[in-house]
This record gives C-alpha cells, sequence and structure tokens, in this order.
C-alpha cells in the first residue's frame, strides 16, 4: 500500500499520513496523549497500530518541536514511527517562499526548518517532491466557499474527512491551521500520483 506524507514545514506546521485506500477513519493527536477510537481501529501510545495492521486511514499531527525549534532527531522519529511498514511512501512538502509583511529573521528560520525536513526524509530515502502554495491551494480549494484561504483550507478538510477535528491534542478547542494544511498537501499529492499514474495530471 501506497502511503502520502503531506509536510506543512513551519514551526506551527503540521504532518499527515495518508494511505491509498483511506475508507477507515482513525483520528491522531500525538503520542503522548490517549488514543482515539474510531470504527474499531486505534492507535496506541507506543505508537504501534493495533486492529488490522497497517493503518488504512488518515492519521495526523502538529510539527514536532524541541524548546520550540525544529529538530532533526525528533521529526526522524515521528516520521519514521508511522512509516516504517510501508515499503511505498512518497512525500510532498509545502515549498517555502516569503509571505507579505514576513521578516528576513522569521523567513531565514523557517528556511533552517524546512531545510532540516527535507534533510531528515532524505536521510529516510523517502521521496520527495516540493508543492507550491499557490497550485496546491487552487487545486485543493475548488468549490470551497470561505472568506479566507485559511477559511476555505478548513472547509474543504472538513468536507473530504468529515468526523475529523483535525485538533494538536485532545485539550486543543479548534482545528490546527498546520495540520490542515499538511492533509490538504498529503491529498493533493495522492491525486497528483494517481493522476500520473492513469495518464492524467491535474495539477492546475
Amino acid at each position: 500500500m501506497k502511503l502520502f506524507l503531506g509536510i506543512d514545514p513551519g514551526l506551527t506546521g503540521g504532518l499527515a499520513y495518508l494511505p491509498g485506500n483511506n475508507a477507515s477513519v482513525l483520528k491522531y493527536t500525538s503520542e503522548n496523549n490517549p488514543p482515539i477510537i474510531s470504527r474499531g481501529i486505534f492507535k496506541s501510545p507506543n505508537g504501534a497500530f493495533c486492529s488490522s495492521g497497517f493503518a488504512s486511514s488518515l492519521t495526523y499531527e502538529p510539527m514536532p518541536l524541541v524548546n520550540g525549534a525544529i529538530e532533526a532527531r525528533a521529526v526522524a522519529e515521528t516520521i519514521r514511527r508511522v512509516t516504517r511498514d510501508y515499503l511505498n511512501v512518497k512525500a510532498f512538502v509545502e515549498k517555502t517562499q516569503a509571505a507579505p509583511g514576513q521578516g528576513v529573521t522569521s523567513m531565514h528560520s523557517f528556511g533552517i526548518g524546512a531545510g532540516i525536513i527535507l534533510g531528515v526524509l532524505a536521510a529516510l530515502d523517502i521521496p520527495t517532491e516540493l508543492v507550491v502554495p499557490s497550485v496546491w491551494t487552487r487545486v485543493m480549494h475548488r468549490g470551497s466557499q470561505g472568506a479566507t484561504p485559511k477559511e476555505r483550507s478548513r472547509e474543504t478538510a472538513l468536507r473530504l474527512f468529515p468526523g475529523h477535528t483535525f485538533l494538536a491534542t485532545s485539550r486543543s478547542r479548534k482545528p490546527h491551521e498546520g495540520i490542515i494544511d499538511a492533509v490538504l498537501i498529503a491529498e493533493y499529492g495522492r491525486r497528483l500520483t494517481m493522476g500520473r499514474d492513469h495518464g492524467r495530471v491535474s495539477e492546475k
């Protein structure tokens, strides 16, 4: 089974893991929280998938940080824990670019974090493709009526994956924007890959 890994590489970003067959539903927050059970499939705190073995569901989590920064070992352990049982993994990472009003220091830190993530993926031998924000959002936001890009992303994610809350932890009160973006990037990657496999490429 192919696993699509979507990554929003910012400090407030997230990681999403979407198998090619996402028929069942699994909501996962973090290793330090109790498992969230849905349709008889759950992930235990030690990271082991239970019930039917391979995870056949969407899983996600916020970007792992150490002392407020993206740290290579933490990212590697997080990704390896979920991807280790898959022989076919493809990562899609949002391409870093300056945002309006973003300072030089902030952009520099963002670039360092993205570089760490790309280095980890290379070390884990996971094929990786960079996706431009304006491209994946144009595809994934089709049909959404939200007034802002963030609202359109939230609306799209809730429509595509009903039953998911996209919370960072069990104590969170609102969906995590980085997780939502990571989920949509993973779904964009899945659609792009499937289109390529069938001679159709829908990047526009």
